[in-house]
């Protein structure tokens, strides 16, 4: 053994691809800087193992990336095993890597069935889903001086993760005294004329919008067309990333969405780079800025570095204890995960809007 092997499926095709090509050159950013110092020191071999990776292309199919996964398990024998990005992706692979007693070190999964279920067996990085708009809600919670505040809620019926994102929206609206208001789809949706009619009617001081990428892109068509609707009342998911702004160009303006990182945001990193040397280090590497996806696939990497750091072994039960117990900053935030469910409760959610062509951090 001469190398650290760590083994994911990802989208490079299908629809999740944009997602898992962010995602890989984050991955692929942080081996190579790890390379460059020649690996990371284990005990073992007295000495420092370079890292490799092993990726196979999971085409955004829940029946592909569970085949994926077990080919890297059993076929591949990885050191270690990263997440697929996605929810669902990643619910897929949960039962094979419980019933096969692997960790999962879980960067793109940000669903709350995770744990729900019962899956002890990972290390998830990301913010639940559950508690992506509880910003924006406290946002205008603050920003509006009237009683019978109005949220709206579109989401995709057919997705586990709008769902859960939904569901969370809503609580949390209900909890800062606003009446909440549903209205729900099926993905795959491409006229949402009616429904954000419906929406209208019902005068919602704030729109919360969660299904699938090509679902927020079709909303946020509709209301750019209709008028009605002031862009800053409206937060979409699918708005905090650039390709957002690549389709609607200066009509982005106003949208807001919540995002898992931002270079602009203010944190000393106890281990790693700053978010603005991260940043510049991307885009030295890849000629565009990064997104939040790209930083949260580099983010599972420096949390697997310090953990095996630590351990100086790559015994997965020690780096499962030591990472179910770790309390750091990097440029991504803090990392502390909740003992006995498992979820991240560490890191923060960011709050965007786009300003003048700019993503703006709130």
């Amino acid at each position: 053994m001469d190398k650290i092997r760590i083994g994911f499926p990802i989208s490079i095709t299908g629809k999740y691809s944009l997602q898992g090509q962010e995602s890989l050159n984050g991955i692929k950013l942080w081996q190579s800087e790890v390379n460059s110092d020649s690996g990371i020191f284990v005990d073992k071999f007295n000495k420092k193992l370079p890292v490799e990776l092993i990726y196979f292309d999971d085409e955004s199919s829940e029946e592909k990336c569970a085949e994926v996964t077990i080919k890297l398990i059993n076929k591949e024998n990885v050191d270690l095993l990263l997440g697929p990005y996605s929810s669902g992706l990643t619910l897929a692979i949960a039962p094979i890597a419980k019933r096969l007693n692997r960790i999962v070190w879980n960067y793109g999964g940000a669903t709350d069935e995770i744990t729900d279920k019962g899956y002890t067996n990972f290390i998830n990085a990301i913010t639940p889903c559950s508690f992506y708009f509880q910003g924006i809600i406290k946002l205008f919670a603050k920003r509006l001086n009237k009683e019978n505040k109005k949220i709206a809620i579109i989401f995709a019926t057919n997705s586990g993760f709008s769902t859960t994102v939904m569901q969370g929206a809503k609580e949390f609206g209900l909890k800062n005294n606003f009446a909440v208001n549903k209205f729900g789809y099926k993905s795959g949706k491409t006229d949402f004329s009616d429904l954000i009619e419906t929406v209208y009617e019902t005068e919602p001081d704030l729109i919360l919008g969660v299904g699938r990428m090509q679902d927020d892109i079709n909303i946020a068509k509709q209301v750019i067309k209709s008028k009605d609707i002031p862009t800053g009342n409206v937060a979409l998911v699918a708005a905090s990333i650039d390709y957002f702004k690549e389709i609607f160009g200066r009509d982005a303006d106003g949208f807001l969405s919540t995002s898992q990182w931002e270079k602009d945001i203010e944190i000393e990193p106890d281990f790693g780079p700053t978010p603005l040397e991260f940043h510049n280090n991307y885009l030295n590497s890849y000629n565009k800025e990064p997104n939040y996806l790209a930083a949260q696939a580099y983010n599972i990497g420096l949390i697997v570095e310090s953990c095996i750091k630590k351990s100086r072994n790559l015994d997965e039960n020690s780096l499962y204890k030591i990472a179910r117990n770790l309390d750091i900053k990097t440029f991504y935030g803090r990392f502390k995960i909740e003992k006995n469910t498992g979820i991240q409760i560490g890191h923060k959610m960011q709050i965007i809007q786009w300003e003048d062509g700019k993503r703006e951090l709130l």
